[in-house]
C-alpha cells in the first residue's frame, strides 16, 4: 500500500464532525436538528472579546512569514503530501474516520510541509520543535500536536449583525505504548479543546439570522474548555480485529468524507458534517472493526450513551440505559489509473431519550471517495434520516478538492454542492454552492478564503440567495 504511505494535509487536513453549537444541556444531538430563530442582542459590533492576545499573536505570526521569502525545498521522498486519501490501513481503529478524529488530526500535523515564506527566527525555532517532537514519536511511540485555528464568517444579508470570529485551541496526544513496530498494537489517545468567540457573534450562530437547515460554519463557536476523547484502542490478529473503548465522538468512525473537516477544508456544516446523523456529543463510546489483511473491505460497529454531551462526562446517565448505535460497511480499493478510494454504507439508530422528552430517529448514508490522479480527488454523499428528530429528511452532496494549483503542492482549493429536503414540508429545499482556497503559506501555517451560495435558506420566508464569506488561519506545531 505504498500508494497510502502518509495521511494529506489535503486528505486528512481536509478531511469533522464537531458538529455546530455543542450541547450545553443533555440531550442535544450533534445534528443541530432545530436552530432555534430568536434574535439575538441588536446594535452589537464586532471586537475583540477576553481573548484578544490570542489571536493577535497568531495574526502576527502569520504576517511575519510576509517578510522573508524563501525557496522552497523539495518534498522528502515519503511526504505525506505525496497522496490525497488517508491512510485507511493504518491509521485508525478502523478505515471509515473521519478528517476530525484526533489520530487523523494527528497525522495531518506531522505531514511534512514546505510553504511559501519562512519566519525569521520563529521558524528556526519549530524546526527544532518539530525534530524533537519527531524523536519522541520514534523512541517512545508518542505523538503530541496542537493547533490554533480562527475563522472570520460575514453575510450578505440578514437582520441582525451579519459578522462573526471565532478561536479554537486543540492539543491532540497519541501514545502507542505496546505493540510498537508490531500489528498488534495497543494506544491511548488523548485530546481536549478550547473554543472561544471574537466579538458578539460566533460564525456558527450566523445560519440563525437567515434562518437556514444548518449553520453556515460547523463547530466555530464558544463552547468553552472541554476534553474531548479518553480512548483506548487496540489491535490484535496481526491487526485484522480492532477495538476502541472509553470516551469518543461516533461520527468521527462512520458516514464521512475526506474533505469534512472545518478546520481546513470547507466549513458549511452541509459539507463539513453529515448533517442527517442525529449523533450525542463526546461521551461513554466503544466500537469494534473487522477488517482482513489479503482484502480491500472492512465491517464496523459501536455504540454510545444517547445522552452524551461533550461538555459533560456522560456516565451519570447511562444508568437510562437508552443508546445511539451505527454500523459501517465500506470498500477501500486502490485502482492503478486512479488512486485510493473509499466507498461506504452505513446506518444509525438514536432510542428514545425519555428524560428530554425526544423520539427515537434513525438513518442511513451512502459515501463515495476517490482519487482520480496525484492532485485530483472526487465525494459524493447521499444521506436519509427518518426525520422524527433530525431537521432534514434526504440531502445528496458532490465536490471535489484541487491540490497546488498556485504552486505549493500543500495548497488546496474545493468546490461542493449540496441539495437539502427537509424533514418539515413547510420547509424550503435548501440548495448550497461553497468553494475555498487554502495556501499553505508558511511550514506551520494556513491561510484560507471561502464563499458560500445559499439558495432557499430552509426555514426562511421567501425564496432568496444569501453569500456568506469567510477567512481562516490555522496554526499547527
Amino acid at each position: 500500500m505504498e500508494a497510502l504511505k502518509g495521511t494529506t494535509q489535503s486528505s486528512l487536513s481536509p478531511l469533522g464532525l464537531e458538529a455546530g453549537a455543542d450541547a450545553a444541556g443533555r440531550g442535544e444531538c450533534r445534528a443541530q436538528c432545530f436552530q432555534s430563530q430568536t434574535p439575538p442582542n441588536t446594535g452589537a459590533r464586532l471586537r475583540p472579546s477576553g481573548n484578544p492576545l490570542r489571536w493577535c499573536v497568531a495574526v502576527c505570526l502569520v504576517l511575519a512569514g510576509y517578510q522573508a521569502p524563501t525557496e522552497a525545498a523539495e518534498l522528502a521522498e515519503d511526504s505525506a503530501l505525496e497522496i490525497l486519501g488517508p491512510d485507511v490501513e493504518d491509521l485508525s481503529w478502523t478505515p471509515g474516520l473521519s478528517p476530525d478524529a484526533p489520530v487523523a488530526e494527528l497525522e495531518e500535523m506531522y505531514a511534512r510541509r514546505r510553504g511559501y515564506f519562512k519566519v525569521p527566527l520563529i521558524s528556526d525555532g519549530l524546526d527544532y520543535a518539530y525534530d524533537r517532537r519527531n524523536d519522541l514519536d520514534d523512541k517512545l511511540g508518542l505523538r503530541i500536536g496542537a493547533a490554533y485555528t480562527m475563522l472570520f464568517q460575514g453575510l450578505s444579508g440578514g437582520p441582525w449583525d451579519q459578522y462573526g470570529g471565532a478561536g479554537d485551541f486543540d492539543l491532540f496526544t497519541s501514545w502507542t505504548a505496546i505493540g510498537r513496530g508490531t500489528e498488534n498494537t495497543g494506544r491511548f489517545v488523548f485530546d481536549l479543546e478550547e473554543r472561544f468567540g471574537i466579538g458578539d457573534r460566533t460564525p456558527s450562530s450566523l445560519g440563525r439570522q437567515i434562518a437556514t437547515l444548518q449553520p453556515t460554519a460547523n463547530a466555530f463557536n464558544d463552547r468553552g474548555f472541554v476534553i474531548r476523547d479518553l480512548f483506548w484502542a487496540q489491535r490484535l490478529y496481526d491487526g485484522q480485529l480492532r477495538f476502541i473503548i472509553g470516551r469518543a465522538d461516533s461520527t468521527d468512525y462512520f458516514g464521512s468524507t475526506w474533505m469534512q473537516s472545518p478546520n481546513n477544508s470547507f466549513v458549511n456544516r452541509m459539507f463539513a458534517a453529515n448533517p442527517t446523523i442525529v449523533a450525542p456529543g463526546h461521551g461513554p463510546a466503544t466500537g469494534l472493526s473487522y477488517r482482513p489483511n489479503d482484502y480491500d473491505f472492512y465491517v464496523s460497529a459501536g455504540a454510545a450513551n444517547a445522552y452524551g454531551t461533550t461538555t459533560t462526562s456522560g456516565f451519570s446517565s447511562l444508568e437510562e440505559t437508552t443508546f445511539f448505535c451505527w454500523g459501517e460497511a465500506g470498500w477501500t480499493p486502490t485502482f492503478e489509473t486512479l488512486g485510493q478510494g473509499r466507498y461506504t454504507f452505513s446506518g444509525w439508530h438514536m432510542g428514545e431519550r425519555d428524560v428530554d422528552g425526544i423520539p427515537a430517529d434513525w438513518g442511513v448514508s451512502l459515501v463515495a471517495d476517490q482519487q482520480i490522479s496525484e492532485t485530483v480527488q472526487v465525494f459524493a454523499r447521499w444521506g436519509y434520516a427518518d426525520g422524527a428528530v433530525a431537521n432534514i429528511k434526504n440531502y445528496l452532496q458532490g465536490g471535489a478538492g484541487f491540490r497546488g494549483l498556485m504552486g505549493d503542492p500543500g495548497d488546496m482549493a474545493g468546490i461542493a454542492f449540496s441539495h437539502a429536503f427537509p424533514s418539515d414540508s413547510a420547509s424550503e429545499q435548501e440548495k448550497v454552492l461553497e468553494g475555498f482556497y487554502r495556501w499553505q503559506l508558511t511550514r506551520f501555517s494556513q491561510v484560507s478564503v471561502g464563499a458560500q451560495a445559499i439558495f432557499d435558506p430552509g426555514n426562511g420566508p421567501d425564496h432568496d440567495v444569501v453569500g456568506a464569506f469567510w477567512g481562516r488561519l490555522r496554526i499547527v506545531f
